[in-house]
């Protein structure tokens, strides 16, 4: 309904809905938002799962690294948009552009630049995420019979079939958990 103050309504039916799905604007924010949700989502699952794999184990020097890894959820939303202003800060002060400047190259415009700044956002994603997705992960390797993996290791099988064959369909339940979360993550942005 077209809302005309002192000159009556005029009733419009869906054309609103027409006009807004389509204009290219709309599209086109759809889309990002699209490849933004889902380039995080498995993004964040890839890098986790790699983290669990590499963390997996008893060691006690593990017990310090893991802590190490998971500290971006710590802090609260503001030290960590701070600490990624800091790194994509526009000029050479900036901790990536320093990094590039001893290279040799310029700065980049990491969140200005229209065909960067969809990419940057999603790496800043990835790196929040990945922890909670490896601590779930963790916990699904911890519950892995053991004797899988020697059973798999006596009938001479690779590393990629043990994973394949064994490590993925015994986490299946926290690989689910892990990818109903990044769905909702997904979804909410």
């Amino acid at each position: 309904q077209d809302v005309r103050p002192f000159l009556g309504d005029k009733w419009t039916g869906l054309d609103n809905y027409t006009r807004v799905l389509s204009d290219h604007r709309f599209q086109d924010a759809i889309g990002h938002t699209l490849v933004l949700g889902i380039g995080q989502s498995l993004g964040a699952i890839l890098l986790g799962f790699v983290l669990a794999l590499l963390l997996e184990g008893q060691a006690r020097s593990l017990k310090f690294i893991r802590t190490a890894v998971f500290p971006p959820p710590v802090p609260a939303t503001a030290v960590v948009g701070e600490l990624w202003r800091l790194m994509y800060y526009p000029t050479s002060d900036g901790l990536l552009n320093s990094g590039l400047h001893l290279l040799g190259l310029g700065p980049v415009q990491y969140l200005d630049d229209p065909n960067l700044a969809l990419y940057s956002t999603m790496v800043m994603g990835i790196w929040i995420w990945a922890p909670y997705n490896m601590v779930i992960i963790l916990a699904g390797l911890a519950g892995v019979d053991r004797t899988l993996y020697e059973a798999a290791a006596m009938d001479g099988v690779s590393l990629w079939q043990r994973l394949r064959h064994v490590t993925l369909p015994a986490i299946r339940p926290a690989l689910s958990i892990v990818l109903t979360l990044a769905a909702i993550r997904g979804l909410r942005v």
